[in-house]
């Protein structure tokens, strides 16, 4: 994003973890065939943590996260460009299966989120693999 992190609205980079919900529909599984349309030449794509939350959790404390954290996913997140990482038009990030996700990693003390492997595959070619720590930590 370069000097654009610093303008309006924000101002600043982001101090603490950036949210992301995206609707059912966008969610596909790891391997699927991606639907780009036909009126685009490009789409970005970018590599997330998907963390499932197994339970209700309201106004817990950090040291109680864990307990209702059900699993790690890493998730490729897919989207026609945008010139807006703050406001984005929805209808360019939320398309129908441009969510692709694996399979969930149960937590347990053996599993580091960061040490989840990741790989980016286009038309049959590799353009990216490694852990997830390679991808931007947003960790305050």
């Amino acid at each position: 994003m370069g000097d654009a992190v610093n303008a309006a609205p924000y101002k600043s980079a982001p101090q603490f973890p950036v949210l992301q919900v995206r609707p059912r529909n966008t969610l596909c599984a790891s391997g699927s065939i991606i639907g780009v349309p036909n009126d685009t030449n490009m789409v970005e794509i970018g590599l997330s943590l998907g963390i499932v939350i197994g339970q209700t959790a309201c106004h817990i404390s950090e040291s109680e996260a864990d307990s209702v954290v059900a699993g790690y996913i890493p998730v490729v997140e897919i989207c026609l460009p945008s010139n807006s990482h703050y406001r984005p038009n929805v209808r360019l990030k939320a398309r129908d299966g441009f969510t692709v996700r694996r399979t969930c990693n149960p937590p347990s003390a053996n599993i580091n989120p960061d040490n989840l492997a990741t790989s980016v595959t286009l038309n049959s070619q590799q353009h990216s693999k490694g852990p997830l720590a390679n991808t931007c930590d947003m960790r305050p």
